[in-house]
């Protein structure tokens, strides 16, 4: 039973590769995109505070802390 997403693991893949060069060109790290992500999704105003505060907290800092 399959619920949704790609119809192979290869077009997973495929569609995988190509967020990530689109990215790549544009310039975006991990932390670039997760900002845009917080400010243009539908979320009450709560909800992206949270989300906000967590991907800040948790993801950003701990990336830029493993990079040293």
């Amino acid at each position: 039973m399959r619920r949704g997403g790609y119809a192979s693991e290869d077009a997973a893949k495929a569609a995988r590769d190509q967020v990530a060069a689109t990215a790549k060109g544009m310039g975006l790290t991990t932390g670039h995109w997760l900002e845009c992500w917080v400010r243009n999704i539908r979320l009450r105003p709560s909800t992206r505070r949270n989300y906000r505060q967590h991907v800040v907290s948790y993801l950003i800092r701990s990336w830029v802390i493993c990079r040293w």
